[in-house]
């Protein structure tokens, strides 16, 4: 199902130039080939998409990409693929964006980690949604250390005077006792 749909030429688009033509060049070779078409949608976007169904079932060489792959990870790079179109649907409104980024979701370390390793497929805009992922999620781990040093200073120093003010009752009382025993 996911070897099916339908590819925009947006999304052909790297943060490496060469990587960009490179896979370009394979698209149009695809479709001189007659493997895949390519046409406009209703928004005049490019997109690609496979000539038949069979030709998806039947190729045997995708198949044995998507086994090396492998089926999770193949779905989670539809998923990452659905969250950056979302994502990019309310890119305009910066607050109501990062509700779309993925800095809470565990998969996020995975996606971060084979980004680092520079082997990765990912386009320009899920590179950059990855990246702002990642960034928020540092920024919020920051922020949630700072108020937690902060509440612990707080406490410490909420002791302390605690500490110091059962100190000098205890001497007050001594004092007390003292002149009281004069």
């Amino acid at each position: 199902e996911l070897a099916s749909r339908r590819v925009m030429a947006e999304d052909l688009i790297f943060s490496s130039q060469e990587e960009t033509d490179r896979i370009q060049q394979v698209a149009d070779m695809l479709v001189d080939a007659r493997l895949i078409s390519s046409g406009r949608d209703k928004q005049e976007r490019t997109y690609y998409e496979p000539s038949h169904d069979a030709l998806v079932r039947a190729w045997s060489r995708l198949w044995e990409w998507i086994k090396a792959l492998g089926e999770g990870k193949l779905s989670l790079l539809y998923k990452l693929h659905l969250a950056v179109n979302d994502f990019r649907s309310v890119e305009d409104n910066e607050k109501e964006a990062k509700k779309y980024l993925w800095n809470e979701d565990p998969r996020l370390g995975v996606l971060y980690a084979d980004m680092a390793d520079g082997e990765h497929s990912f386009n320009a805009q899920e590179e950059t949604f990855v990246k702002t992922s990642m960034q928020l999620r540092r920024k919020n781990h920051r922020n949630r250390n700072l108020i937690i040093a902060g509440v612990i200073a707080v406490l410490l120093a909420i002791s302390g005077v605690a500490i110091w003010q059962g100190v000098v009752a205890t001497n007050s009382a001594e004092d007390a006792r003292l002149a009281a025993e004069l």
